[in-house]
């Protein structure tokens, strides 16, 4: 089994948690991405990292049959080609995906979500305290990540391009804040203060590889037997 992984934005080997769990497996690895300035500070911006993990992976896949497997950023790129559907798409493997669906309990990834053909076999892995994958429809923390879709010190020119060019076409996600309701409000932005907290120190985002699920096992080792299930 051929497993092309899509890593996160400065990541130090993540779903090697999971690869090392399929014996056998030949791995492709492809170059982490950048958010901006994380972790260089004149790196891409982070849709220009998706669009160019995307194409690597895409070169890879043409040459057979492969899963593809994607942590944060890289989960993002992952599913979105698996959203295309590529013939020789085995199945794909998401942990903490920015753009993950509604998988029934209103939450949805901190990027919105985007279908995946249901011809392609896949599955996501997310904490439910991990804001990336799992945000309130209406939090704050949304418009914050359109902002910085297109944030890169290296292009900054394209970056304002990109805001100007969503506030005339109103290219937003759809965050409700009723203003009239000053404790509501007050409990929206305190939900995505302790969301941002989460992310920022007590790894919410980054612990898929030590904290467990029901069954006792890790998300990623869980991630790799469904893996193992399906080649």
């Amino acid at each position: 089994m051929k497993i092309i992984v899509f890593p996160g934005v400065g990541d130090p080997g993540m779903l090697n948690g999971v690869t090392d769990l399929i014996p056998g497996a030949e791995v492709v690895t492809l170059p982490p991405g950048s958010y901006g300035p994380v972790p260089l500070p004149f790196g891409p911006s982070h849709e220009e990292s998706v669009l160019r993990l995307m194409r690597q992976g895409r070169a890879e896949l043409d040459k057979g049959p492969a899963v593809l497997l994607g942590y944060s950023q890289g989960a993002e790129a992952a599913v979105n080609l698996a959203a295309t559907a590529h013939p020789n798409i085995i199945a794909a493997a998401a942990v903490s995906d920015p753009m993950q669906p509604d998988l029934g309990n209103g939450l949805t990834g901190i990027r919105g979500s985007r279908p995946v053909p249901a011809s392609v076999r896949t599955r996501w892995m997310f904490d439910p305290k991990d804001v990336i994958c799992q945000c309130p429809k209406d939090s704050p923390l949304r418009t914050l990540a359109d902002q910085t879709a297109r944030m890169s010190f290296r292009n900054p020119r394209d970056w304002v391009g990109d805001i100007l060019a969503r506030l005339a076409s109103r290219r937003w996600q759809q965050v409700r804040v009723e203003w009239w309701n000053p404790v509501g409000v007050q409990l929206q932005y305190r939900r995505a203060r302790i969301d941002a907290e989460g992310y920022l120190f007590r790894g919410d985002h980054s612990g898929y590889g030590a904290r467990k699920q029901a069954n006792g096992l890790t998300y990623l080792q869980n991630l790799a037997a469904w893996i193992r299930s399906v080649g």
